[in-house]
């Protein structure tokens, strides 16, 4: 059993025919049942912030590039890139 929540903000930076970028702010939230644990108990968070490139020409294809900070669970990776379609 687990939860999380994501929250997040996005703004449009720039829109052309060919490619929109939009800035984003986010939070990342999880807590996992693992044995012992209970379900409410929160075993990760971050925050951060990215930007997101919509190739309208590619259908439903969003490049994306994160920066983020740990408040919970240290991590040693803090940046994120990624290529996702819905």
């Amino acid at each position: 059993d687990y939860w999380l929540i994501n929250q997040e903000l996005r703004r449009f930076v720039s829109e052309s025919e060919k490619a929109i970028v939009q800035a984003i702010a986010f939070s990342d939230f999880i807590g996992i049942n693992e044995g012992q644990n209970k379900l409410q108990n929160l075993h990760a968070a971050s925050v951060g912030v990215g930007a997101r490139l919509i190739l309208p020409q590619f259908y439903r294809v969003v490049v994306r590039f994160d920066l983020s900070q740990t408040l919970l669970k240290k991590d040693e990776e803090n940046i994120n890139f990624g290529i996702q379609q819905f």
